[in-house]
This record gives structure tokens, C-alpha cells and sequence, in this order.
């Protein structure tokens, strides 16, 4: 494949990310309080944003080595 193509792909991938990252705190209920309990902390909006990004990363790669693997609500 070409550069271009993984270029496009990753910048579709990382775009619906942060889209996502952006609607979770408001309507997520496990990721909701993480943000807020960041914010009362005093961290900048755009940190927390980063820290909610690592935790779903953190949380698909989990889910894809342990299919069995369930959230807790």
C-alpha cells in the first residue's frame, strides 16, 4: 500500500478518536467521572481530554486480547 493510503487511514482513525473523546465525558458513564474528578483537580480540559484517550486505548487493548474482558457500569 501506499504512504498516502496509510496516511489517509490513520487520519481517519485518529480524527473519529478525538471526536469521540470529546463526546464521552458528557454521556459515558465510566468515563464521565474520570473526567470531572480530573477537572476538579485543576487539570487543563485538553489533559483530561489526553488521559480519556489513553484510557480507551488502554481499555480496546485490553478488550482485544481478553475477549471475555467486561466493563463494569
Amino acid at each position: 500500500m501506499s504512504a498516502y493510503f496509510d496516511d489517509l487511514v490513520s487520519f481517519i482513525i485518529e480524527t473519529a478518536f478525538k471526536r469521540f473523546c470529546t463526546y464521552a465525558p458528557r454521556h459515558n458513564p465510566i468515563l464521565k467521572p474520570l473526567y470531572q474528578r480530573l477537572l476538579a483537580r485543576g487539570k487543563a480540559k485538553k489533559l483530561a481530554l489526553t488521559v480519556l484517550m489513553r484510557k480507551l486505548i488502554v481499555l480496546a487493548n485490553h478488550l482485544l486480547k481478553n475477549p471475555a474482558f467486561a466493563l463494569a457500569a
